[in-house]
């Protein structure tokens, strides 16, 4: 009928100097951000990962440290244990990073209609993701393109 009962995650990781997007992962709504974030980056070996405190995890910071990678994960308080001063200054550091990935969400809800799927299928659904990524780094091109000529 009219109700949804079904969605989808999608993970992108941007370049964190222009903001392209250079992979896409779509999911199942159900699945947590803490155990996928070895599927979010795909094939990529970025030097530093800048995620939010949906990735805080001994696990994923054992992770990036077996891949080489620097850890930029923002911690996320514990229940009646709050942040220290210098997560908390670590997360307003990381949050000065990150805004390229909420800056391509943004845009992606905005101008290409990322709100809902227009599909009902996890591969249907990451194809229309993928098309919408590769939509928004032409734009991204030529946006960057008419501040350099």
């Amino acid at each position: 009928g009219k109700k949804s009962y079904f969605g989808y995650k999608a993970f992108i990781v941007t370049d964190s100097e222009d903001g392209f997007i250079r992979h896409v992962e779509v999911l199942p709504a159900n699945a947590s951000e803490v155990r996928n974030l070895e599927g979010a980056l795909g094939p990529l070996k970025p030097r530093r990962v800048y995620a939010d405190k949906g990735y805080y995890s001994s696990e994923n910071k054992e992770l990036l440290r077996r891949k080489g990678i620097k850890n930029g994960i923002m911690y996320k308080a514990a229940r009646n244990k709050g942040l220290s001063r210098l997560e908390k200054v670590f997360n307003r550091l990381v949050s000065s990073h990150r805004y390229l990935v909420e800056q391509a969400f943004g845009t992606l809800k905005r101008r290409f209609g990322m709100t809902r799927a227009t599909y009902m299928t996890l591969r249907k659904v990451k194809a229309e993701v993928i098309r919408k990524a590769m939509a928004f780094n032409l734009l991204k091109a030529l946006n960057l393109r008419g501040k350099h000529a």
